[in-house]
């Protein structure tokens, strides 16, 4: 089943509400084109087809059918010689704890003299993320604060670092702008 996330669910990232939990979160970030269940599954562990129950059943995310959302055919940069080497990190260098590692880092540079609690908080977080979805949940709490602090242009460039240590599968999350509530 192919698999695409409602307006209601493309809100619910942006919402600082925050109605569901970072699970079901996570299954939104990862569904920012459409996708197909299995994909999802395999990415995301034994808990996704129960997630993906109750987002349908909430209406955050919608079956799509096959033909009427063809998959997204964005031109393709082609790659120069100079660009391949860092298009991607290693294999050897994309995991869920170097990931962990990086996000503890930012933490550690940006957060604790300016606000120990928070992180303190985002810390915590990070050390209960044990899956892609937790992690990538965790990452959007990060860089939602991040975009608060210093600026949408240090969030974009935690996020691309993200990108690269995230394993494959996994998206790193999209930074919002702030409410205009802020």
């Amino acid at each position: 089943m192919l698999l695409r996330r409602t307006t209601k669910g493309t809100e619910e990232l942006r919402s600082r509400s925050r109605e569901l939990g970072l699970r079901e979160r996570g299954v939104l970030f990862m569904l920012n084109a459409p996708m197909e269940a299995r994909d999802l599954h395999a990415a995301l562990g034994p808990s996704t087809p129960a997630l993906i129950e109750a987002l349908l059943a909430t209406g955050h995310v919608e079956a799509a059918q096959a033909g009427a959302v063809p998959p997204p055919q964005t031109a393709e940069p082609v790659p120069t010689a100079a660009a391949e080497p860092s298009a991607a990190a290693p294999e050897s260098r994309r995991s869920l704890a170097a990931a962990r590692m990086f996000l503890f880092d930012v933490c550690e540079r940006m957060f604790v003299r300016r606000s120990p609690q928070v992180a303190e908080r985002f810390r915590s977080m990070l050390r209960e993320a044990r899956d892609g979805l937790s992690m990538v949940a965790a990452a959007q709490e990060i860089l939602d604060h991040v975009e608060q602090v210093a600026g949408t242009e240090r969030a974009a460039t935690v996020r691309d670092r993200l990108a690269e240590l995230l394993p494959d599968g996994l998206e790193p999350p999209i930074t919002t702008a702030p409410s205009p509530l802020d």
